[in-house]
């Protein structure tokens, strides 16, 4: 495994420039509009999606974080604007529960690897989607081919940690791997999780 410390402590001089501390998070409005989203390669990189023009963007950036450990790239979409796509998706789920289209929709995430949203629909209706829930170029459509497997398991469950115990969130699917959702305190990258003894992750 390749040591990444440094595309990560550049990730988090980034996410400061834009206002982020260890008291406050960012929300959608604090993400500049050039910013497209960002990700530590396999090659221990930080890479950072710039929308538009991408040198003046980089050069600011560079005095910011550096080069050394930072790959920029062209993106075609903001992160605001993938995010705004996935709280559109979710309000009209929330607001559309019996309808098909909102039963249609199996999955759906930011692929931060992409630079777009991911849905992934049971039929592939996609005509219906767009019409009827959000119409946007950076979306990519997938067959959905996988399921959640059946559990007892519920948001506020305790669940067993090297460190103790923590509470369940909700499930969560990221980079197409299904998962759940609970305190970033409570585990390392790479820790078990365990449920009434039994290895659930």
């Amino acid at each position: 495994k390749r040591n990444n410390e440094k595309a990560r402590e550049a990730g988090i001089r980034l996410l400061e420039s834009f206002g982020m501390t260890k008291t406050r998070s960012l929300s959608t409005s604090d993400y500049p509009d050039y910013y497209g989203g960002s990700y530590i390669n396999g090659d221990g990189k930080l890479v950072v999606f710039l929308k538009g023009e991408i040198e003046s963007t980089k050069a600011t950036l560079i005095r910011l974080i550096g080069e050394n450990d930072v790959i920029y790239t062209q993106g075609n979409y903001s992160y605001t604007e993938l995010n705004n796509v996935l709280t559109k998706i979710t309000s009209f789920i929330s607001s559309n529960k019996d309808s098909q289209i909102a039963k249609n929709i199996r999955y759906y995430y930011l692929n931060d690897f992409e630079n777009c949203v991911v849905v992934e629909l049971n039929e592939m209706e996609i005509k219906e989607f767009k019409s009827e829930v959000v119409n946007f170029s950076g979306i990519v459509f997938k067959q959905c081919t996988r399921e959640f497997q059946n559990h007892s398991l519920s948001p506020g469950s305790s669940i067993g940690t090297p460190k103790g115990t923590a509470s369940m969130g909700y499930r969560a699917t990221r980079f197409n791997t299904d998962g759940f959702v609970t305190a970033g305190h409570a585990y390392n990258t790479g820790d078990p999780a365990y449920y009434n003894n039994t290895l659930i992750g």
